[in-house]
């Protein structure tokens, strides 16, 4: 074969290859985007903030960090799974860092029960999971541990008993395993995932956060 005829079938196949990479990474974001509509705009935009972080690269890293107060943040390439839901909530005007630290402050007795606090610290406080479950009991729904599916609806917020305390937020998106199922978005070691692990491990807690609306 003449060199000019490599030179067409290698540009052949590489445009092939294109076409394949190009067609794999819609696929992709076929799946992180959700896939059906809800009423409450608000809802949707908490969602869409918890879907949207998947597509960005974070290194899982829980160390202490001086945050300014309020609307303090860690990098955006650094989070934990509680930051998950700080970003999601923060970008639809809820600043979980300031509610849950005043909270503290106002009802110091109810967050010592759960995780003893020696000293009440607005840079880590809401970072922890014991904390966000003492705020979504006081100021949230509180729902039964369900092992039935549909009693999980969009927005809803799940504790795991993983590690010292796993929390991921239920999306608007339905599993391909078993469409009665919602995906959740979560950070349980390797950056935000959308990912069908509602039931992978023991639920601790279920919870419906939505002060933009009566409970």
């Amino acid at each position: 074969m003449k060199p000019k005829s490599i030179f067409i079938w290698f540009a052949i196949l590489a445009m092939l290859l294109s076409c394949l990479h190009a067609e794999s990474n819609k696929s992709l974001k076929k799946k992180v985007t959700s896939n059906f509509e809800l009423k409450d705009s608000i809802l949707t935009k908490l969602c869409s903030a918890a879907i949207a972080q998947t597509h960005r690269h974070v290194t899982y890293d829980g160390s202490y960090r001086v945050l300014k107060y309020p609307g303090g943040d860690v990098p955006d390439s650094l989070g934990v799974c509680t930051d998950v839901l700080i970003r999601a909530y923060r970008n639809v005007g809820y600043d979980l860092q300031k509610l849950i630290h005043e909270d503290i402050l106002r009802n110091y007795a109810v967050y010592n029960k759960r995780s003893r606090i020696e000293k009440v610290d607005a840079s880590i406080d809401h970072r922890r999971t014991p904390n966000m479950q003492s705020f979504f009991t006081l100021h949230g729904k509180k729902l039964p541990n369900s092992k039935v599916a549909k009693d999980y609806l969009p927005g809803d917020l799940v504790f795991w008993d993983v590690s010292a305390g796993h929390v991921g937020i239920v999306v608007n998106v339905k599993s391909t395993e078993d469409t009665t199922r919602l995906m959740v978005v979560h950070n349980i070691g390797s950056g935000p995932q959308l990912q069908d692990y509602l039931f992978d491990a023991t639920i601790l807690g279920h919870y419906r956060y939505a002060p933009w609306k009566k409970q």
